[in-house]
């Protein structure tokens, strides 16, 4: 079953650095093999042969790099900070490195670019609040949502309702008088250093010296991120928060593997915590849990007709793992999809499409394996496109690369602002990254309606600059908005502290503690 998984998993993710390569790029990560260790030097080199077998076999899409095993010695030439006492050598292995809000952001303007070209109506809506349903007992035709900026509530009609709101998964069962329990969250937590003090030139695969479970160390760029933790969360979901346990936790193994940098809380930038939507399984401890995802649907007489539902399906809902489902309060054409994890978006949605179609749900053709793995329309997958020329209006060789990682062709859009109006190309902070161009570009293409929206959702300012500078920068930034844009200097204001007061919590057990 989870072999299954990991081809699932790797097989995505190598479409997606072939769809979305300036986005989604490989990463070598290391692991280690140490004297006394329960990763021993054999088991780390099967690992890496099968995952990469796994990942590659008959496979249109490979992995960009093949697995290599590595020696003492080579480990150290590679990552001089690694920890030499008891080394025994390693391996290293090929995953992918990627800002997953500016992955979602894309995915979603791609989809509405290519429903536009095909003449479909689809609308994505954002600060959009689900409410609840219709009243009708059997079956649920109406959606009500509040619109969080405007106020007004509105009315979705449709022919099926899928719920697919991940961690609040199981709130929205109960809203629709369903009392069943499918979502066991899980906390993880990141922190992040700049790169110069781990000097880690690859990812690492660690085992916690406190209790075994495995955690990575991930460069990305110029930072350091370390994480994550898996814990089970019971507390508010819109607000998991980093704790000084947490910090620990993470630390304890760094200073053991990096043994002269000597990590601490002053060396930490940003952290931040999420919530993972794993499906529940009774008696499995929180990292036994597995990532798969599953289709269930609420209608008992559709229960016997799916596919996805037949005895030893992975999505068979009676004598399996999650027999803890049960079997009342069933509602016509509704719909609940959960679990499953990032890399596998996609199969997620079209596991879910084909779904609806065998059932009945939707009238559509047809649909084949993998017909939506296409190339971004956004991807720029050309090298060495700088222009000398750029540099005359500001454009350097360092934020050209940047724009072109993080917005793909969206880069040429900044690009054009900048050349039109060099006063654009201003960073609002000497030494961190940030242009006004791209705020114009997240408020006049990508639907960017806060403040948050912009640090938190389009770029990730949130962990890359230093917590006490936050909100030097957020005040700077509402600035201009007003400027540009005319917008409300109080409501910026509202939002401004709304941004710092999750950074602070994020980052109070530091404060505490320095």
């Amino acid at each position: 079953g989870e072999i299954k998984l990991v081809r699932e998993s790797t097989t995505e993710r190598n479409w997606l650095t072939s769809a979305l390569p300036n986005l989604v790029r490989p990463l070598g990560g290391i692991v280690n093999a140490d004297e006394g260790g329960k990763d021993y030097l054999a088991k780390i080199k099967i690992a890496v042969f099968l995952y990469d077998l796994i990942s590659n076999f008959l496979s249109k899409y490979k992995n960009k790099n093949k697995y290599r095993y590595l020696k003492a010695q080579q480990i150290i030439e590679m990552e001089s900070e690694v920890k030499k006492e008891g080394l025994l050598g390693g391996a290293i292995y090929y995953d992918t490195n990627v800002d997953d809000s500016r992955l979602t952001i894309e995915t979603i303007k791609d989809a509405l670019a290519i429903s536009k070209s095909k003449k479909i109506d689809s609308y994505a809506f954002s600060y959009c609040k689900f409410i609840g349903f219709d009243k009708n007992e059997n079956h649920h035709k109406v959606v009500y949502v509040q619109d969080r900026v405007g106020g007004l509530t509105h009315a979705i009609k449709g022919k099926v309702v899928v719920n697919a709101t991940g961690i609040w998964i199981d709130e929205t069962l109960e809203k629709a008088n369903i009392k069943q329990r499918f979502i066991r969250p899980t906390k993880g937590v990141h922190i992040i250093l700049k790169n110069q003090r781990l000097k880690n030139n690859h990812a690492f695969g660690l085992r916690s010296i406190d209790d075994g479970r495995f955690f990575f160390v991930i460069r990305r760029e110029d930072y350091s991120y370390i994480g994550t933790t898996d814990t089970d969360y019971n507390e508010n979901l819109d607000e998991p928060v980093c704790e000084k346990k947490d910090c620990d936790y993470l630390l304890n193994t760094i200073n053991f593997v990096f043994p002269d940098a000597k990590i601490t809380y002053k060396d930490i930038i940003s952290a931040y915590a999420g919530v993972r939507p794993l499906i529940l399984e009774e008696g499995k401890s929180e990292s036994a849990v597995s990532r798969k995802h599953i289709i269930y649907d609420h209608s008992k007489s559709n229960q016997k007709k799916s596919k996805y539902n037949k005895k030893d399906s992975k999505y068979n809902q009676k004598n399996s793992e999650y027999n803890h489902i049960s079997e009342y309060n069933h509602i016509d054409r509704f719909i609940t999809i959960g679990g499953g994890k990032l890399t596998i978006f996609r199969k997620m949605g079209e596991d879910l499409l084909i779904f609806l179609q065998k059932n009945g749900y939707l009238k559509l053709k047809t649909l084949k394996r993998n017909i939506s793995k296409k190339d971004y329309l956004i991807a720029v997958k050309e090298k060495n496109l700088y222009k000398d020329e750029l540099n005359k209006v500001g454009i350097t060789k360092q934020y050209f690369d940047y724009c072109i990682r993080q917005y793909g062709k969206g880069a040429f859009i900044i690009f054009d602002y900048i050349i039109k109006n060099p006063e654009l190309g201003k960073r609002f902070i000497e030494d961190y990254i940030l242009t006004k161009a791209e705020v114009v570009y997240h408020f006049n293409y990508e639907m960017a309606l806060t403040i948050s929206d912009i640090l938190e959702r389009r770029t990730e300012t949130n962990c890359h600059l230093h917590y006490e500078r936050q909100r030097e920068l957020a005040e700077k930034i509402a600035n201009f908005l007003v400027d540009f844009y005319g917008f409300n200097i109080d409501e910026l204001k509202t939002q401004v502290e709304s941004y710092i007061e999750r950074i602070d919590k994020n980052t109070k057990f530091l404060r505490e503690n320095l």
